[in-house]
């Protein structure tokens, strides 16, 4: 509501032709505007409260043009109800205080509570509604700053009526904890309106006099003038809201406020009326007034902040170099750089729909924890779940940095042809490594994880995920409130699907502070079981067709610039693409791809009138056209599809341009002929993209590789076989003689180089060349991934290469020396930032077994120690758990 109301401040501003300029913010006006940017307040120490005296007077009537609502307010009142608020102090500040003193008096009361709440250990729940109490009290001291920030610019200082009432309230006894969440949640909401209800009369009716005339005016100043008599009457029958009997239904007023009649219930929709009158008179501001009224706005609307003492005091200062080695030996995932990806290739002004809805907006605003579920559609894929997790990610960074908080925040994007991207494991340690400190305190560390990193780094082992939830579970009741994001939970397996949404449910559940977590994913049986309770929003055909529209807006444009008769037919073009769509972005991408393929205006023209009718018809096309290409160019493009389905680490382009060249089959020749980028590019035919962040090749979507296990039977065991029988091959085929070898010198400058690798630099054969890196580390993975039987292709190159058990091939220990001279430049290869050795992870490089079993093998030492000698390959056998495919041998 509040943003909406800034735009319009904005546009009125624009079309207004007032000659003379704006009146320039005061200091204080500054101050109002940016109350994070000045320096935090502390938060008040310990003083004794004021005497209240029992029968105060009435302040002062202004004059005629500034009328004191509150006063008028508190004449609508049964006599009782007023003298009751008079004996609770409404109306007076105690002797010799200021509105500074009465508020600050107020925050120290709240503080009492919040104190008393963490002695006692409350936890309340009302229906599916988990209440953290801190939340409320973190509300209140919020609004009540802000409150005093801008009651200072009133004269007199008639906003500060009601403090000491409130104040009064503070001080109601209570015994369990739902009487507490009840008093607390209703204080909170008194509050906010003081605090907002003095920022409207200041705006909008500071020049108007005591009885206006015009209509606009007047509907203001009668909702206001309602809206304070509901706060008053609140205030006067605290006594009867907040007893043991009466609290439950308070609670559910607060939370339910259309469910039950209540005072409250009536303070919720006195709230819209309110605002509905504000935009109203907005609309007769002048243009000169405005700078000031949205800086006023601003800092209503700005996010409530409050140095946490307790998450500061556990938190230390760490150098910077150290820090980030710790944060990479937690976790190395580039998530930085997948949500920089992701939010490039989102148009902008797309997702908005998503912020605005209802129950996203009810999710996000509770004090409650929860999760909210993100559901793509059962039938449809690439309707553009990640880019909308990707404007959330935004929003809540937004939000937590500017100003600086000390909340909790981490995020993750799954995918599932990317092994570390695809492990329960690999989600949490991510999410050990954000959560390790916070937004305000960015340069420190929580003074126990660095502790538990330090144990488990001496112990030689890396953080389980026992340790990880452990940790994480210390964050969330560190940070006064956490959010965690998790993208695409679909791609990983079914097992840690699992895993993951019970670990999530239960630091919801167990945790004290507030914790919000949001997921996205498609409706799958298994998830959709685990998170029938959350909070949850299906996207629909509907939701999406703004953001499509604008995309392809802004796709032809920039494709107009190279065909003109694209730029003729935009509108058409438009319109028929969002008629087909049916809410897939990827859809619509595709065929925006292949319209810019067409030469002429009348093939463009065709082609609209011949659209696939949904994704998998559009993929068919595709393929088509690949299985259409001659056999060199079909083959090259069905290797690249196989090696970024099976690679174990992403590959970049200089990698993949040597992977594909490498066959696999008998009657294959060794080395196909070089293919550059933009011809690879283009015979993929957008199955393949490259990322522009990272520079390694994926699919476009993952309905891509859906798409080719469920229409081609590819499997991923295929995938790795294909992988396999190529590195084998290579092995054989270039290792029957000793490699040429590379003066150490060089070899050191080339690891210490932090410059990308030139496509082409290298030779295949070169042991410095990308791909030949990869696969002396990597074969094992695939030989494992393939699933192999002793019969198959794969066991028969494996026993080539490794030769006779007590006897090792010429292969076998040409590979061997080459991966000892490696480990000899470790030192070299962990300095080395120009780019990945392919992730031995630091210390390490790991495969799975058949049964999944993660086993580390550290290189140098251990493989020294393991493997020797070089002409026994039988250790070989035994070290990488060749036993089932070598049975025979």
């Amino acid at each position: 509501m509040f943003d909406k109301l800034k735009k319009k401040l904005h546009h009125h501003k624009n079309k207004s032709h007032a000659a003379e300029a704006p009146e320039l913010p005061t200091a204080d006006d500054a101050k109002v505007a940016s109350p994070g940017l000045e320096e935090e307040k502390k938060l008040p120490t310990r003083k004794a409260a004021n005497s209240l005296q029992a029968d105060p007077q009435p302040a002062a009537q202004p004059n005629a043009f500034a009328k004191d609502l509150w006063w008028d307010a508190l004449q609508k009142l049964p006599a009782a109800k007023q003298t009751q608020l008079k004996s609770m102090g409404f109306g007076k500040l105690g002797s010799g205080e200021s509105v500074e003193t009465g508020i600050d008096d107020l925050v120290e009361a709240v503080n009492k509570k919040q104190e008393e709440c963490e002695k006692k250990f409350w936890r309340v729940s009302v229906g599916d509604n988990d209440i953290v109490l801190r939340n409320y009290t973190t509300k209140i001291v919020g609004w009540v700053q802000k409150a005093g920030d801008i009651a200072i610019q009133f004269a007199p200082p008639q906003a500060s009526m009601p403090w000491s009432a409130i104040k009064s309230l503070m001080q109601v006894p209570v015994i369990e904890g739902e009487q507490m969440a009840a008093l607390l949640g209703a204080t909170e909401k008194i509050v906010r309106i003081v605090s907002r209800g003095q920022v409207y009369e200041q705006v909008y009716l500071s020049n108007v006099p005591g009885s206006p005339e015009d209509k606009l005016s007047r509907g203001l100043q009668d909702a206001l003038l309602r809206i304070y008599t509901t706060s008053l009457e609140l205030l006067a029958d605290s006594g009867g809201l907040f007893s043991k009997n009466t609290a439950h239904r308070t609670l559910d007023a607060i939370l339910n406020p259309g469910n039950v009649s209540s005072g409250l219930s009536a303070l919720a929709q006195q709230e819209d009326e309110l605002l509905r009158d504000v935009q109203a008179c907005e609309t007769r501001r002048s243009a000169a007034a405005d700078d000031r009224m949205i800086g006023m706005l601003d800092a209503l609307n700005a996010p409530l902040t409050r140095v946490d003492k307790n998450v500061q005091t556990l938190l230390k200062g760490m150098e910077k170099e150290g820090r980030i080695a710790l944060l990479e030996w937690i976790s190395s995932v580039p998530f930085g750089d997948h949500h920089g990806n992701v939010k490039e290739g989102r148009t902008p002004g797309t997702g908005e729909w998503l912020l605005q809805d209802s129950s996203f907006c009810s999710w996000e605003e509770a004090s409650s924890s929860g999760i909210f579920w993100l559901q793509g559609s059962p039938k449809l894929a690439g309707t553009g779940k990640t880019y909308l997790t990707s404007r959330v990610i935004d929003l809540y960074q937004s939000m937590l940095s500017d100003p600086p908080k000390d909340e909790g925040f981490a995020f993750f994007y799954c995918n599932r042809n990317e092994e570390d991207r695809g492990k329960a494991l690999s989600v949490f340690r991510s999410y050990v490594r954000q959560l390790s400190t916070t937004p305000a305190s960015p340069e420190s560390i929580q003074t126990e994880l660095k502790k538990a990193c330090s144990e488990a780094r001496e112990s030689g082992s890396k953080l389980s995920f026992e340790t990880c939830k452990e940790l994480i579970a210390e964050s969330l009741n560190v940070y006064p409130k956490t959010t965690l994001v998790i993208d695409a939970l679909d791609e990983c397996d079914s097992e840690s699907r699992d895993i993951i949404i019970d670990t999530l449910n239960t630091l919801v559940s167990e945790t004290n502070n507030t914790v919000k977590i949001f997921i996205s994913s498609r409706p799958d049986p298994d998830i959709q079981a685990l998170l029938v309770r959350s909070t949850s929003v299906a996207i629909q055909a509907s939701h999406n067709q703004a953001d499509i529209q604008k995309f392809l807006e802004i796709q032809l444009d920039n494709l107009a610039r190279k065909t003109a008769f694209i730029g003729r037919m935009k509108a058409k073009i438009i319109a028929k693409l969002l008629e087909g769509c049916q809410g897939m972005f990827q859809w619509a991408s595709l065929q925006v791809h292949q319209i810019f393929r067409c030469k002429t205006e009348s093939s463009a023209w065709k082609r609209l009138e011949n659209l696939p009718e949904d994704l998998q018809k559009a993929y068919d096309e595709i393929w088509n056209e690949i299985e259409a290409l001659e056999e060199p160019d079909k083959t090259l493009t069905k290797r690249a599809l196989t090696w970024v389905m099976a690679a174990h680490k992403p590959m970049k382009t200089n990698m993949l341009l040597s992977a594909i060249r490498v066959g696999s089959k008998d009657d294959e020749e060794f080395l196909a002929d070089e293919i550059d980028e933009q011809g690879l590019l283009s015979l993929c035919n957008n199955f393949l993209v490259i990322d522009s962040k990272m520079g390694v090749w994926r699919f476009s979507h993952a309905s891509v590789i859906e798409y080719l296990e469920s229409r081609h039977n590819w499997t991923l065991p295929q995938a790795h076989c294909h992988a396999a029988t190529a590195c084998l091959s290579f092995f054989i085929n270039v290792y029957e003689d000793d490699l040429e070898t590379v003066p150490n010198e060089e070899l050191q400058d080339f690891w210490r180089s932090e410059e990308s690798i030139p496509d082409g630099k290298f030779d295949i054969i070169d042991i410095r060349n990308p791909f030949h890196i990869y696969i002396r580390h990597y074969w094992v993975v695939h030989v494992h991934g393939s699933g192999c039987s002793e019969e198959s292709t794969v066991a028969s190159l494996l026993k080539t290469f490794l030769g006779a058990p007590d006897d090792s091939s010429v292969q076998y220990r040409t590979w061997y020396r080459q991966v000892r001279l490696d480990a000899s430049m470790k030192p070299l290869l962990d300095n080395s930032t120009g780019w990945d050795i392919s992730g031995f992870d630091s210390n390490t490089f790991n495969y799975y077994l058949p049964p999944l079993e993660l086993i580390y093998i550290q290189i140098g030492y251990i493989w020294g120690s393991e493997l020797e000698p070089e002409d026994a390959a039988i250790f070989a056998m035994c070290r990488f758990a060749f036993d089932k495919i070598l049975w025979g041998w």
